[in-house]
């Protein structure tokens, strides 16, 4: 959904940032480029890791597709977080914003960024922070992937975004591609942003503020980086825009037969439900000894304010429960859902490295982001399936007297529960991130030799919250309402349980209930997820021969990662008692242990045929708890004609392990959906779609 209005950036820089982030500003072919003549703003820079190889080499061209975003293209979009900024690559193509999230309730997905590169899925790109791997921001299927919100956007340098697979250099969930969010690990100064927006209508109101520093300490042996971010968005609802005047909605076409050529799906104005009021609409009924397949007489019957019984007008065109034409104005269900959650979210950042030798450098980082959605979403829709007795003391007296009359002794009804409201979906989630690590240099083998080591746990809370959902036994028991002796309206079953705290629920009409009725009828579907990933990982690069056309370039690395999961949840949820939400608990763990090597093998160099002619190749060896062992490979080249010319090729096997998710998740429940006749094109009743793991 856009919105046009204003938006305004200012940033302060106190002093310059760092070389790598002046190289590396521009979006550039698969490489890494080599340092540009020294000057005395940006000194040279011998090496820079560009996320597509494992290799460390000045100029050394990346036989695997990357792209680089640099700092410069960032700032100046100007986006309220990077990766919408991102997104907009080519490559990327369904990629989930803060608002998309927001659609799918169960999916604890609201508010998060989850970048997609081809459109195969934010679960098959694997997102870097400084070349570690962030932790899955949900359990959901089709919603897990690493959440760029809790990126310290004020200190990317770039971003490397691999339009290939890398799994044998980076491991699983690279299928599609990596992104890697380098930081400036050398920055200097304060630096800070400032944003605001709002939209035409004045609403959908937006702010951001971040701010960076970085300083030397100990004669320079030493660097402290801190990085904090507030952000908040005011949300928006789908009421206060034109657009959404016209009751828009693609159905099924109910004209199309196997043979007749006419489309599946057809788009609509004026498009509303048939089979379902805010104030109760008769739908079915059975009169006593009329033929089968006869229509109730009451059928089409509908109660508005305070109760008023009203004729309902059928549209011209029938699609399941939906229609078009006829009352679609006051039965259409998709005006007042939001189109942007509410969204407020802060991180921050610290890092702190210290060199205690000339070639030994150590670090430590903390990470914290924390963000709260919200959102107004579905209705308590209860289609075609409430069962209002004869006798119940809410039925209006007209009605009741056609249906005495009739020798109903029920009629059903459909509801969207005008008096209790939508669905909102409230979800927080807090993360929490600690890493201390090292690198240096050393001399062997007649060469220099680079190591990096680090060990990176990280806990991630989710508290998933779907309030004002209906609570199945306890619409079932204020439906059915009666008089006590004293001619009080009762709920039955409180004749024979005095205290069950039922509140009878009155179907007929809009306005009619207490908040006493509704506070018994809605309920709050709860479940906390604790996601924890440990990362421990060593890695060596260095040049141990020459051939030929130059060095030959050796990485190779062993990682150890542990991936769990646990939640708590409500007891009513364990027993699927709501209409939406009904969260399962989720427990499960796995291991995997990886080790992997990659080479540079440089084949010719300056000769008639070709000015460089290298082969990349690298495998990776990996053992799950879960799937068992498997082998992960990728074999490249590059080929440099003359200095305008150059071809590149890459063959990779990779693999994308099956998520915690995937494997232990007790199951969501997303909703009632109906059922549709395929060959009559009519409602055959409703059901809940629940998606739960596969455990191995």
């Amino acid at each position: 959904m856009n919105t046009s209005g204003f938006r305004f950036v200012r940033t302060i820089a106190l002093a310059s940032t760092s070389s790598a982030a002046l190289l590396a500003s521009a979006i550039m072919p698969a490489h890494a480029q080599t340092a540009p003549a020294q000057t005395a703003q940006a000194p040279s820079v011998e090496e820079i890791v560009v996320t597509g190889s494992r290799i460390v080499r000045d100029g050394y061209e990346s036989p695997t597709p990357v792209s680089v975003l640099g700092a410069e293209e960032i700032n100046a979009m100007a986006n309220a977080n990077i990766a919408d900024s991102i997104a907009k690559l080519p490559a990327f193509t369904g990629s989930q914003s803060q608002r998309t999230g927001a659609v799918n309730l169960s999916s604890g997905a609201a508010g998060v960024n989850l970048l997609n590169l081809r459109g195969l899925g934010s679960q098959r790109v694997l997102v870097l922070l400084d070349g570690k791997r962030v932790i899955n921001s949900a359990l959901t299927a089709g919603y897990t992937g690493g959440d760029t919100n809790l990126m310290p956007q004020g200190l990317v340098s770039r971003v490397d975004v691999v339009t290939g697979g890398a799994s044998a250099a980076y491991g699983s969930d690279a299928l599609s591609g990596v992104v890697n969010f380098i930081l400036d690990k050398e920055f200097v100064g304060v630096k800070g942003d400032l944003q605001g927006g709002v939209s035409t209508y004045g609403d959908d109101r937006n702010w951001g503020v971040n701010l960076s520093s970085g300083t030397a300490f100990a004669g320079g042996r030493g660097h402290l980086l801190l990085s904090g971010e507030i952000n908040y968005n005011d949300g928006l609802r789908g009421a206060h825009r034109p657009f959404n005047n016209f009751g828009g909605v693609t159905t099924s076409n109910p004209a199309r037969t196997a043979t007749n050529g006419l489309p599946n799906w057809i788009t609509g104005d004026h498009t509303g439900m048939q089979n379902a009021m805010p104030g109760g609409l008769i739908t079915r009924c059975t009169v006593p000894g009329a033929p089968a397949g006869s229509v109730c007489p009451l059928k089409g019957l509908y109660f508005g304010p305070g109760g008023v019984p009203l004729t309902f007008n059928y549209g011209t065109l029938s699609s399941g429960n939906l229609m078009t034409g006829g009352d679609w104005a006051i039965s259409r269900v998709d005006d007042g859902v939001d189109y942007d959650p509410q969204l407020e979210r802060q991180n921050a950042y610290a890092r702190a490295s210290y060199d205690i030798a000339d070639n030994v450098s150590v670090h430590a980082e903390l990470q914290y982001g924390r963000s709260h959605s919200w959102n107004v979403n579905n209705i308590n829709r209860l289609i075609d399936q409430v069962v209002i007795l004869t006798g119940n003391p809410f039925i209006p007296a007209t009605v009741q007297a056609q249906m005495t009359a009739l020798k109903l002794t029920s009629i059903i009804m459909g509801s969207t529960s005008g008096d209790v409201g939508r669905f909102i979906a409230d979800n927080v989630r807090q993360l929490r991130r600690w890493s201390v690590g090292g690198d240096g240099k050393f001399e062997a083998m007649g060469s220099t030799w680079s190591w990096n080591a680090y060990w990176q746990t990280t806990a991630e809370g989710l508290s998933s919250r779907i309030r004002n959902s209906g609570m199945v036994s306890h619409i079932n028991n204020a439906t059915d309402a009666v008089r006590n002796a004293s001619g009080v309206i009762i709920c039955r079953s409180t004749l024979t349980n005095p205290t069950d705290g039922c509140v009878p629920y009155n179907f007929f009409g809009q306005g009619v209930n207490s908040q006493a009725a509704i506070n018994y009828f809605v309920g709050v579907s709860y479940r906390y997820d604790t996601l924890r990933q440990s990362v421990g990982s060593v890695t060596l690069n260095g040049e141990p021969f020459s051939t030929w056309a130059g060095p030959v370039s050796v990485a190779t690395g062993i990682e150890h990662r542990r991936e769990s999961a646990k939640s708590i949840n409500t007891p009513d949820d364990e027993i699927s008692n709501f209409l939406a939400g009904d969260f399962k608990k989720t427990f499960g763990q796995f291991d995997v242990n990886e080790g992997f090597v990659e080479t540079v093998l440089p084949l010719a160099k300056d000769t008639v045929w070709a000015k460089s002619l290298d082969i990349n190749a690298a495998a990776r060896f990996t053992g799950y708890t879960t799937s068992g062992y498997v082998t992960t490979w990728k074999v490249g080249a590059t080929w440099q004609f003359i200095d305008d010319i150059r071809v590149r090729g890459t063959r990779s096997r990779d693999i994308r392990a099956a998520s915690l998710g995937e494997l232990y998740s007790g199951g969501d429940q997303a909703g009632a959906n109906t059922f549709q006749d395929p060959f009559t094109g009519t409602s055959t009743g409703n059901g809940y779609s629940i998606g739960k793991g596969n455990p191995p």
